[in-house]
């Protein structure tokens, strides 16, 4: 079992990890590709760029189109995940929250780190009132794209800690990867894009099922 103790501080993806959200973006991604006119992903694709920078999605799954009509994919799909969201917006999961709060109650910083834009991270922010809970946060517009490490690395700094007295929890195979190479515990859990044996292959100290049990693994309730 590891040893929690060291940990300072928790930095959390969004898309599937705080927020029930892939199937929404799975819809978002092939409606916009039929707006294009351009044959669909089917849903195993988009699932696999969920965490990515909208370019570096679009990128992976139009890999021979020209820049224009990757520019033109990614200008449809905020378009519609905007009005999407607009009429219905995602929940977060219900464990969310209380974990969120019990980390402040106990002392721990916590960060976000996601491949969402950064309108796209203010909104979850100040929509679902999570500001409060949050020390700081990092966007897929601003750091090149998970796996790489720079985003982990940028939000332990913000926090004045080393990475190694951080917790990167995410859903997929590309929050755990980023974790391994900024040289930050990683923890799975499994409410999102990957099974255990993805998360697995990324070397986490855990696998959680959910926010649940990764609370109580790290507060020892």
């Amino acid at each position: 079992m590891f040893d929690f103790s060291g940990i300072k501080a928790v930095i959390f993806d969004i898309d599937g990890t705080l927020m029930d959200s892939v199937g929404r973006i799975i819809k978002t991604m092939q409606l916009s590709f039929r707006e294009l006119g351009i044959p669909e992903p089917d849903a195993a694709a988009a699932k696999e760029v969920i965490g990515l920078s909208l370019k570096e999605a679009a990128e992976q799954l139009l890999p021979e189109a020209a820049p224009d009509v990757c520019q033109a994919l990614v200008a449809a799909y905020r378009k519609n995940y905007t009005l999407l969201e607009d009429r219905e917006p995602t929940e977060l999961f219900r464990d969310a929250v209380p974990f969120l709060r019990e980390l402040r109650r106990r002392g721990f910083y916590t960060g976000l780190a996601t491949g969402k834009s950064r309108k796209g991270c203010r909104r979850v922010l100040e929509g679902y009132g999570l500001s409060q809970y949050i020390d700081v946060s990092v966007a897929g517009d601003e750091f090149p794209s998970k796996p790489a490490p720079d985003m982990l690395l940028a939000a332990a700094g913000m926090l004045g800690f080393p990475a190694a007295s951080c917790l990167m929890a995410g859903d997929s195979e590309l929050d755990l990867l980023m974790a391994e190479r900024a040289g930050m515990p990683g923890a799975g859990v499994l409410t999102g894009v990957h099974d255990r044996e993805r998360l697995a292959s990324c070397h986490p100290i855990v696998i959680a099922e959910n926010l649940t049990e990764l609370r109580r693994l790290l507060l020892g309730e």
